[in-house]
Order: C-alpha cells, then structure tokens, then sequence
C-alpha cells in the first residue's frame, strides 16, 4: 500500500502542483477518536481518482458500482487473512473487523520493516533495523489491508485506501490512515532521520498504542525545492475512502 499512496501522490504533484493558487481537501479533526474496540464502518462512500484533474478539489469522483471488498491482514509465508467482512454497494463501502487473535499479528521487526521502511527498503525510519523501537518490545501488532478485486490468477489487483491532500503553490501533502492493532498498551518511537543524496526527511516520533485498533496517520509533503518530509502521528483526520488498481 506504501507504494500506492508514493505512485498516486506523484502523479498529483507533477499534474496539479503548479496548476493552483490553494486548496485544502482533507480536514484534519480533533474529536474524532483514535483507538477502537471494534472496527466498524456502514454505508461511507468511496471514490475513484480523477486523471485528469488541474485542482485538489477535483481528485476524486464518486464511485457507484459494487465491489469486493476483503478485510485482511498480511502474515509472512502465509499471505493476506482474512479478519472481518465487508463489501462496496452502490458506491457505499461497510466493513468490520473486531478483536484480532495472536495468530493474526506480527511481531514488531517484521511491522517495522514492512511499514517504516522507504521505497523499496531504501531510506525511511526502518532504513538501519534499529531506529524503529516497541515498547514492551515483545508487543505484537498487524495492519488491516483492504482488498477490492483479484485477477485470473487470485492475485489482489484493486485495493481500498483512506487518504486525502491539501497544498499550495509551494507544496503536496497527502495523508494515509493505517488501521493498526495492537495486542497491549505499547509505544513506537523512532528518531529522526535524513537522506541528503535523495532529498528526504522522516521526522521523528512517539506514539502511545492502546490495546484495540488504532489509527496512525502518515503525511507525505513534497515541495517545489525537492524536498520530500514523512511524519507519522496518532490522529484520525476526516479522509476520504479511495479504490485504486494495485
């Protein structure tokens, strides 16, 4: 998904970067909680991108179909599990998924290298092994990854994301939520780090995990002198469901 949201945030930045005074598409809100019991989305509606939009508030277009939609999570050597269900009618997307069993989650290495890595596994926080720490370093944890369509072959092929952009002349910030569950109260916290030769600042964090779900939110900005800034922070903005091919 990591690569998802890099692909589509390029393609806005190089079509709409220069093309606009300012705008604001997602709205960052202060009531809206971060940690759940349960998971539980009904009748939201979800969009498609717009390739051919000049303007932030042109990216998406309502989607009205139907769609899969499985509510998975990744496990190494197994593939993607199922953890709850889910599906897109008409347009509008409705999934739950509620307490994860142990066997469901991941331990804090492997999250790490899958989710705070850069591009590829070049740069990012993880880029060392070590700037990435859990604490009580025993926690396990997984990330729902929602799956809208597979190919001939069974391979996933449409995904679903919650995202949104805001920016000015000067800059392109996307945000991404991750659905993150954790089996404990736990911390991630990671220094900051810089990658000169390719121009990217990951920003240093801590973020307080309670036991359920928990939404993290990831902030891509890319600005007209080059310079890309990552930050991760424990919030819940109002974002908008996006289906996208994989």
């Amino acid at each position: 998904m990591k690569i998802l949201f890099k692909s589509i945030l390029i393609i806005i930045a190089v079509s709409v970067l220069f093309s606009f005074t300012a705008c604001n598409e997602s709205k960052t809100s202060t009531k809206n909680p971060t940690n759940f019991k349960t998971l539980a989305f009904k009748d939201e509606q979800i969009y498609l991108p717009n390739d051919g939009a000049t303007k932030i508030s042109k990216l998406f277009e309502k989607f009205t179909g139907d769609s899969i939609l499985e509510v998975t999570v990744g496990i190494l050597g197994i593939g993607y599990k199922p953890v709850g269900t889910g599906d897109v009618k008409k347009g509008l997307l409705s999934f739950n998924a509620g307490e994860l069993l142990q066997s469901d989650l991941i331990d804090s290495g492997t999250l790490f290298h899958a989710y705070f890595s850069g591009e590829s596994n070049v740069g990012g926080w993880y880029d060392d092994g070590n700037n990435v720490r859990m604490n009580p370093a025993d926690a396990k944890s997984n990330i729902v990854t929602l799956i809208a369509g597979r190919d001939e072959n069974g391979t996933p092929n449409k995904g679903v994301i919650k995202e949104g952009f805001n920016g000015n002349q000067n800059s392109l910030s996307g945000e991404y939520i991750y659905y993150i569950y954790t089996d404990r109260d736990c911390t991630i916290s990671a220094m900051r780090k810089e990658y000169n030769d390719i121009s990217h600042v990951y920003v240093n964090f801590s973020l307080n995990l309670k036991k359920g779900w928990n939404t993290l939110c990831k902030t891509e900005t890319y600005t007209t002198n080059g310079i890309s800034t990552y930050t991760m922070e424990l919030k819940n903005p109002d974002l908008r469901w996006l289906i996208l091919d994989l």
